[in-house]
């Protein structure tokens, strides 16, 4: 049975009557429908992130490595020193550096004379880590680069985090220190959007993954905690112990924002736990909102996959009515990326990449048509994970994903739901992306 209403996730802290905990209260589809656009984005030429026949992409010597940096931030490069001595070591030859300018992705391409649709290392390498804030090289830049290559973004409030982040990545990679264990955290707040979570995204991606399990690497563990289990304490043990499970998977609402710029700053892609239920009072202590640099935690060698509201950050503001009617502002005014991933990766004992969402996450990341599970892409990304393979190269499903779904024709004169199901589904599709360096995988 298809909904009636768009139900969107994201939760505010301080909120407990009807939808007022929620960053947009649910909607009709006739009411959605009239405010979204009929304007979607052309279907991409290319339907697979991959490199150039002949060429490994596992194998960084072949498949090859660069950063791209503003040019207002070069110096940024001094900080990293260590991270590119251990990738030229690795290529046996100079890391490429390109420095942005303002251009497009295709005209990045176009200077460098490379391919939009496949990886020619001797052109532009497929692993790229953009180095800096959305405001300098636009979110929009890296998920249009992404098509083709494998690209990931570091971004800190302060130096000292591109500092900490270049030397936890070799240290990550001169040692295996977690457990061989993909933990599975599932979040259940006796709402609609977590409970449809448990039952068509976790217990079916569990089940996948097990037989992949059986499969591939038999010495990995899988761990699963959900429902009233999976509080905020159990979450951030799991993260800063430094003998927690190497892969971390977890699904949640994300915080949605707070009442300041820098409250929305500190809390938003914050995770709201188990502690939370429906018509309560979110408060903070119910929600793992990231890591104090002062704290005793040791995350080296953890990836973390949050599917949850603005795990990666946000991209524009967003401006709505609550319950009331009232306008409000739920977004930040600048793009800007989640508190969470800056202080798990900036840590000096921090994890070497985070993969979250840009902007609100959808139910349609795991439904189709509502009804039908579609988890393959995350079992694929996670096994992939598991077995070592670099996590720009293992995001490729999600890319596939999102091709697929670009191919569709969106009818607006079609049934209402069944245009914004299509629409939905590709704005969703396209907003999952790498914070940490694409090259990096957990330690075999």
């Amino acid at each position: 049975m298809r909904p009636d209403r768009i139900f969107f996730c994201g939760v505010r802290l301080g909120e407990s009557d009807s939808f007022d905990c929620y960053a947009r209260p649910p909607m009709g589809l006739n009411e959605y429908f009239e405010t979204s656009t009929a304007e979607t984005e052309a279907a991409p030429d290319n339907f697979s992130r991959d490199v150039v026949a002949g060429i490994d992409p596992l194998n960084l010597e072949e498949a090859g490595w660069g950063v791209i940096v503003h040019e207002q931030d070069k110096e940024l490069l001094d900080h990293l020193s260590p991270l590119l001595r251990l990738r030229e070591e690795q290529m046996g030859r100079k890391v490429f550096t390109h420095i942005y300018r303002g251009e497009t992705a295709e005209q990045f391409l176009n200077e460098h004379d490379a391919p939009l649709s496949e990886a020619d290392p001797d052109q532009v390498p497929y692993y790229l880590l953009l180095v800096g804030d959305p405001t300098s090289i636009p979110f929009s830049f890296q998920a249009d680069l992404g098509t083709g290559y494998a690209v990931g973004r570091i971004c800190f409030r302060d130096i000292s985090g591109y500092t900490c982040y270049a030397k936890n990545v070799v240290r990550h990679e001169e040692a295996a220190l977690r457990k061989r264990e993909l933990a599975l955290f599932g979040v259940n707040n006796n709402d609609a959007l977590t409970q449809l979570s448990i039952e068509h995204l976790m217990t079916p991606l569990e089940k996948r993954l097990q037989k992949h399990r059986g499969r591939t690497r038999a010495d990995w563990q899988l761990a699963t905690i959900q429902n009233e289990d999976a509080t905020s304490n159990r979450l951030k043990n799991l993260v800063i112990d430094s003998s927690g499970p190497a892969l971390l998977f977890t699904a949640s609402h994300g915080v949605a924002a707070g009442e300041t710029e820098r409250e929305k700053r500190a809390l938003m892609g914050g995770l709201i736990c188990s502690d939370w239920q429906v018509g309560q009072a979110a408060r903070p202590e119910d929600c793992f909102l990231g890591v104090d640099r002062s704290e005793d935690a040791d995350m080296t060698g953890l990836i973390n996959f949050h599917f949850a509201c603005f795990t990666a950050g946000t991209q524009k503001p967003y401006f709505g009515k609550d319950a009331q009617g009232r306008p409000k502002q739920v977004h930040m005014k600048e793009p800007f990326i989640s508190n969470l991933a800056q202080t798990v990766l900036g840590h000096p004992r921090g994890a070497p990449a985070v993969v979250g969402h840009l902007d609100e996450a959808f139910e349609y990341s795991f439904l189709w048509q509502s009804k039908v599970n579609h988890v393959s892409h995350f079992a694929s990304t996670l096994s992939k994970l598991v077995e070592g393979v670099p996590i720009g190269h293992a995001m490729e499903h999600f890319s596939r994903r999102y091709f697929s779904l670009a191919t569709m024709r969106i009818d607006w004169g079609s049934p209402k739901e069944e245009a914004v199901f299509k629409y939905r589904s590709l704005q969703d599709a396209r907003c999952y992306m790498i914070l940490g360096d694409p090259a990096v995988r957990v330690a075999k």
